[in-house]
């Protein structure tokens, strides 16, 4: 694929928790949880399916739970 980036074989203990536009440029993004350790992070989306960026917000005790995104 031209234009796209390729992660390999992504370990099943990351899942997608959330799907929203985080930047306002009207493209979802996504924001990952690691079921083990608790890092999340987030894929800012360009409108290909590439990531644009990302940010990490390190491991966050499992005892939280991410149940939804907003317009804050």
């Amino acid at each position: 694929m031209v234009g796209a980036a390729y992660f390999g074989l992504i370990d099943p203990n990351w899942q997608i928790v959330a799907i929203n536009d985080f930047d306002g440029d009207g493209v979802s993004d996504l924001v990952w949880r690691h079921q083990i350790d608790g890092t999340v992070l987030m894929w800012t989306m360009n409108p290909n399916f590439t990531v644009k960026g990302g940010a990490s917000y390190g491991a966050i005790d499992m005892n939280w739970k991410i149940v939804g995104t907003g317009d804050f």
